[in-house]
This record gives structure tokens, sequence and C-alpha cells, in this order.
């Protein structure tokens, strides 16, 4: 997919949508597919979730959370399979299923989606090296309804693990649901909220890989760092990231003012009864996997139709 990245973000940042608090504007330039346009930002993707802080509280336990309920979320998934994973990453939460799959001897077509032809790659020679050939969509994960050649026949595995939490749940839920068939599975990987750990969530996004992360698509934007001071907060049930205007910055024809917020990335972290509401309202049947073992409440939830 080639797409000029200056002119998309630019587009993207003008036309973001506003809101005022108490006098202070913030633009809402939380898109995920942002942040995954060139391959700096994978890059810088890889740092992040490498250094110790996303690696021990966030990346590490999600991979094991797969790694313990590989068996029960794939056993009753038959074949013919279509296994679609929505911005694999390296792909290591990714390859314990597609082996538990070889183990059960299931037929599959393995199909990563992304807007990163970076991740794509990689993603690639991880798996050629367990035997998986990968068959890449390089899109948007809200272009592949139209990509999809719709067989009543065909089981799919829809995977998005923690990305989930990047979406607002109306978008990736009802996105799910337009892909989704009787036959089908999506698997998701949140993190449920506590009050009592709300310092603990917000570490792993105030760090110095983080900051950086997220300011790469502002620099592709032509906005000058020394002009921003980054912050995270917790509000509206999800962490927000993103970065103050220390002063005013000129944007194509868009003057945007001292003060002024713009959102960057969001991560939600929901409570367990109101994630459940949530996806009730998409999805009647799923199944909820949680471990004792890990002290940030990581949970995965397999969707399914009936």
């Amino acid at each position: 997919m080639n797409i000029n990245s200056t002119d998309f973000v630019i587009n993207q940042l003008i036309n973001s949508p506003t809101t005022f608090n108490y006098g202070v504007k913030t633009i809402w330039f939380d898109q995920p597919y942002n942040l995954y346009l060139e391959e700096i930002q994978s890059k810088a993707y890889l740092e992040m979730i490498s250094g110790e802080k996303f690696a021990s509280l966030v990346h590490e336990p999600a991979k094991q959370l797969i790694e313990e309920f590989k068996g029960s979320i794939l056993k009753d998934i038959k074949e013919p399979i279509e296994f679609y994973d929505l911005g694999p990453g390296l792909p290591t939460k990714t390859i314990p299923l597609l082996k538990a799959l070889q183990k059960l001897k299931r037929d599959f077509k393995y199909i990563p989606v992304d807007i990163s032809k970076s991740f794509l790659k990689i993603t690639e020679n991880k798996v050629k090296k367990i035997g998986v050939q990968a068959h890449s969509l390089n899109c948007f994960f809200e272009d592949l309804p139209a990509k999809i050649k719709y067989d009543q026949k065909v089981n799919r595995i829809f995977f998005i693990g923690l990305t989930f939490d990047n979406y607002r749940p109306d978008k990736i839920l009802s996105l799910l649901k337009k892909v989704s068939n009787p036959n089908s599975i999506s698997i998701i990987i949140t993190e449920f909220f506590s009050s009592k750990k709300k310092e603990t969530i917000l570490i792993p996004y105030r760090d110095k890989h983080a900051e950086n992360f997220n300011y790469l698509v502002l620099k592709i934007a032509g906005i000058d760092k020394n002009k921003l001071k980054y912050f995270t907060q917790y509000k509206n049930q999800r962490i927000e990231m993103g970065f103050t205007l220390r002063r005013d910055i000129r944007v194509r024809n868009l003057t945007i003012k001292r003060n002024t917020k713009i959102i960057t990335a969001i991560s939600y972290r929901y409570t367990k009864q109101a994630l459940i509401r949530t996806i009730s309202d998409y999805f009647k049947h799923f199944e909820i996997y949680q471990s004792p073992k890990h002290d940030i409440s990581l949970v995965t939830f397999k969707l399914f139709e009936k």
C-alpha cells in the first residue's frame, strides 16, 4: 500500500476532531495506524516494547497468557481456517497460536494484516522459521471487510491482541463484528482496570521510548520536538498519550495555538463489568481466559457467533 506519509499525516491532523475542556483545546489525533506508517516508527515501537518497563509489565505477560490458554482458545476451530493477524508486530504472541494449530494438525492459511511493510516483513521471516507461509495484506484494518472473500465454509480467526486497546471500543468491535460469520472467532487481549494500580499501568508509557514513539508521527508532520511537552494521563477509562504545545505552530494553513494538547495515542483499560457490557452489544457469545499468575489483570477474550 503506497501512501505519502507526510501528506497523509498532515491531512489527518488538520481534520482531526477537537474538544475543549476548561478552555484548553485538545486535538484527537489518535488513529492507531498513524503510528506505523514509516520504518522509523516500526523501529521505535520495537525499542519501546523491548524496554524493561514495557517488556516486563505488558509484553511478556501477554505472551505468557496466550501460551497458557492457546489450546482452550483453539480447541473448537475446524478446517478450512484463515488466520487473520491484525497488527502482528514481531509476532511473538501469534506464534504460540500457530504452533498450536500445527500440533492439532489443522490446515490453515496465515494472513498478517498491517499498514507497516516493515512489520509484515518481520512477520514473514519469523513465521517462516516455524514452517508457516504468510499471505500478507498491506492495508488498514478498516479495509479488511472489502478484501475478504466471504465463504460460509471457511472458519476464520481474527487475532488483534493488545492493539484492541488502542481503538475506541465501538470502532474495533463493530469492525470485528462486520468481518465475522458464524464460523469465526475473534481473539483480543486487554488489561482490566484497577484503581489501586492506576499508577502502575501508566509506567510503561512514561519512559523515553514511549515518548519517542508517540512523537514520530508529529515529526512526519514537520513539528519540532522542542515545541512540545510529552504527557500521559488516565482519563475516561483509558491512558491518553500526547503532547502539549509550548508555543504556536503552523501546519500548512492551520495555526495551532500554544497550550493545545494533541493526543497521539490512547490505550483503554476497562473494568471487567464495563468490558463485558460493551462486548455484549456486539457479540452475544464469548469466553474469558484469565490467569491468577498475572498481577496486572491481563485477560484474553474469545468472541464468536452461534
